[in-house]
């Protein structure tokens, strides 16, 4: 990830991209997007969603985008894939080792610190049942070292992505984790608490 990549404008890249894939999604999908008026339009911000579908994560980054610069993660692998990889590495992606990636982390830290908003799934991976899984302490982390305020989100219907169907993205009101960062158990527990409130919406 460039490090120049200012944390409120996209780069060219993004901005061309995006605004044609939200035409095309707003064209054949009509997604239902509500609880926008609870994300900040500025300071550090971190959209926790969950993950059912494999293109959650762009439509997260996509659709948060209209109200601002959002970065993302995905997994390391998806940067191996030639175009895709060249495209993430120039548009805000940020590359994760789902077994532990301290260079991600830190990568998020900065950017958070320095007012950015960052969105990702805290269960760490796909959800192919749908039902909740035990979140990993990475949001609680994240949160916990930046003071970002955390989003809970919640994807509907994105499952049907590829069969042309309507989605939803419900949005809910921020909170931020007071714990001890050095505490796994605090950690664990405030992911929790996010993962209650996203299956809430």
């Amino acid at each position: 990830m460039p490090d120049e990549f200012p944390v409120d404008s996209p780069p060219w890249l993004r901005r061309i991209s995006q605004a044609l894939l939200w035409t095309l999604v707003r064209l054949f999908w009509k997604p239902k997007i509500s609880g926008f008026e609870h994300l900040p339009r500025s300071g550090p911000v971190i959209i926790a969603a969950n993950h059912v579908a494999l293109i959650d994560g762009l439509l997260l980054i996509m659709l948060a985008g209209t109200a601002r610069y959002t970065y993302g993660l995905a997994k390391a692998e998806l940067f191996r894939i030639p175009f895709l990889g060249w495209y993430f590495r120039r548009s805000g992606i940020i590359p994760l080792n789902r077994k532990g990636d301290v260079a991600a982390m830190r990568a998020s830290i900065d950017l958070l610190r320095r007012g950015a908003c960052v969105g990702l799934f805290p269960e760490g991976t796909r959800n192919k049942t749908g039902l909740p899984m035990r979140p990993k302490a990475g949001v609680a982390f994240l949160a916990g070292y930046s003071g970002a305020t955390v989003i809970p989100a919640r994807f509907l219907g994105s499952d049907q992505f590829w069969r042309l169907r309507p989605f939803e993205l419900r949005l809910a009101p921020g909170l931020k984790f007071a714990g001890n960062v050095e505490n796994r158990d605090e950690c664990l527990g405030f992911a929790q608490k996010v993962m209650d409130i996203i299956f809430s919406l």
